[in-house]
């Protein structure tokens, strides 16, 4: 993923959204509907103590997998 803080400031600034100076949490998402992989985004972008803009990007997933659905849904149909 080719993005840093002046981008990610861009793009809050094109869809109307608030950046903070001190810190910013936010989540990239993959238009894949693959599940069980680690294929969107998340990260964190600040100024730190010298006022050095910094963004942290860690892989992520938003899609739950297999496993995770059938549990939910094994959750949701049991009988009270």
């Amino acid at each position: 993923m080719q993005i840093d803080y002046a981008k990610l400031q861009a793009v809050y600034a094109a869809k109307g959204y608030r950046f903070f100076v001190n810190l910013n949490l936010f989540g990239i998402r993959n238009a894949s509907a693959q599940v069980d992989e680690f294929n969107d985004w998340m990260g964190v972008a600040f100024r730190d103590e010298w006022l050095n803009p910094r963004l942290l990007l860690f892989k992520a997933s938003t899609k739950p997998g297999i496993y995770y659905l059938k549990l939910r849904f094994s959750i949701i149909n049991k009988e009270p």
